[in-house]
């Protein structure tokens, strides 16, 4: 039986074993746990482009529905879940017998003590510059690195000095893939933005309105939206929620229709 025929039970008792560092046989199989569908297309690419195939759930209970099936080769966890915080799930793995290897990614850089604390074995901050800088988070599983596949230096320059002062607009990725930025998904776009709007007016159970903010947050980091990532950061009363809110929706209809 291969590895990953075998369910991940997450509550079972005993010690971590090790993950194996060879590089594998077989293809590698990697859970992404994020939200975000712009997000997780962003990740399927670079992991297409290391051979490994890519499985996603979008909350901790989907997560666990996957890893009640079968044994992933890696999770890698979005830290802001619509259900309860990344770190809940990356504590959960690392304490389950021969845990996968766990990479957390977020947009907000001061959750990495969190992560590692949790027991993440690598943290990934968004965006990501190269591929070859994500290839390293999965050395362990995938077994190789690829060459540096960086972002124009004028853009990088201005995604090094923040997110929310970087110039973007709604339709351009800030993580790019092999072979140079490609736009955004617009379906998968207005998906993300029509869940930021519910997640805004109607919290999901297990989460709460600072939830929604951060996932805002991060769509408007990962698109180089400036004004959508400074709404963000702007006050948290209700004039402000509805401000937000309209701002997603102007963005819903400024997409191409279906």
């Amino acid at each position: 039986m291969t590895r990953t025929e075998t369910p991940l039970a997450l509550n079972a008792a005993g010690p971590p074993r090790p993950v194996p560092s060879a590089p594998r046989a077989t293809v590698a199989t990697i859970l992404v746990v994020d939200p975000s569908r712009v997000c997780a297309d962003a990740v399927r690419r670079f992991l297409r482009g290391l051979g490994a195939r890519m499985r996603r759930a979008g909350s901790l209970a989907e997560a666990r529905r996957h890893l009640a099936v079968y044994r992933p080769d890696a999770v890698l966890v979005a830290m802001g879940l619509p259900d309860g915080r990344g770190e809940v799930l990356i504590r959960a793995l690392r304490h389950a017998p021969a845990p996968p290897h766990i990479v957390a990614l977020s947009s907000f850089g001061e959750l990495e003590h969190t992560a590692r604390r949790a027991g993440a074995d690598v943290f990934l901050a968004r965006p990501l510059l190269t591929q070859a800088s994500f290839a390293a988070a999965f050395v362990p599983v995938i077994g190789t690195t690829v060459a540096t596949v960086a972002v124009p230096r004028a853009r990088a320059a201005r995604l090094a000095r923040g997110p929310c002062r970087a110039a973007g607009t709604v339709l351009q990725s800030a993580l790019p893939i092999a072979g140079g930025n490609a736009d955004i998904d617009p379906l998968a776009l207005r998906d993300d933005l029509r869940q930021a709007c519910a997640a805004l007016n109607q919290p999901a159970p297990g989460a709460d309105r600072g939830y929604a903010r951060r996932f805002v947050g991060s769509l408007a980091r990962a698109t180089g939206d400036r004004e959508l990532c400074a709404m963000t950061e702007a006050g948290r009363d209700a004039a402000t929620l509805q401000a937000l809110t309209a701002a997603l929706r102007d963005r819903i209809a400024r997409l191409p229709p279906l």
